[in-house]
């Protein structure tokens, strides 16, 4: 299942919340401060649904974690966001560049939680179309995948396809979630 649908929708939605913010007649620091607690507000929100997602999908629900949300690393993506719109640069990678890395960090802790629940959950990363060489390095199939197998960069179109095994009846078999 590939989850970076999931991060692109949400970065898109994301990127209208924060152009209106800019366009507001208010003050730098208070848009500063609207868009930060913005990103605070739907990144616990997008991480806790996106490990959710991951875990169920390597059938380790058993672990959670915690949010731990960088406010240091939001305060600063709202400082840049409000430099560009003031000075006519482009705003939305920046918005898609965070999601996609609380994407990463989401499907990495999940991995790791399959891991230690003696799960076997696999990582493919594909290459889509054409891409740097970083993107090259970086594909393949991974059963103990480190976080940087995880990372995307600006305009990275490479899809994450991550499964698990459903082993609640001792039979391994590719897990397929039930539909209800």
């Amino acid at each position: 299942m590939d989850l970076s649908n999931v991060a692109t929708d949400t970065a898109e939605s994301m990127d209208v919340l924060v152009k209106y913010i800019l366009s507001l007649d208010i003050s730098p620091d208070t848009k500063k401060n609207a868009i930060a607690k913005a990103f605070r507000t739907v990144g616990s929100r997008f991480y806790v649904q996106l490990f959710n997602a991951s875990s169920e999908i390597f059938d380790s629900t058993a672990i959670t974690t915690l949010i731990n949300l960088d406010y240091d690393q939001i305060d600063r993506l709202s400082a840049k966001l409000l430099q560009n719109y003031v000075l006519g640069r482009e705003v939305d990678y920046l918005v898609k560049d965070y999601y996609d890395s609380e994407l990463g960090r989401a499907q990495h802790e999940a991995f790791q939680n399959a891991l230690s629940l003696n799960k076997h959950p696999t990582l493919e990363r594909i290459v889509v179309s054409e891409t740097c060489d970083w993107c090259w390095d970086h594909a393949g199939v991974f059963t103990y995948p480190s976080g940087e197998d995880f990372a995307r960069h600006r305009d990275c179109n490479c899809m994450f396809i991550v499964s698990g095994y459903n082993t609640r009846n001792g039979v391994l078999k590719n897990y397929v979630k039930e539909k209800r």
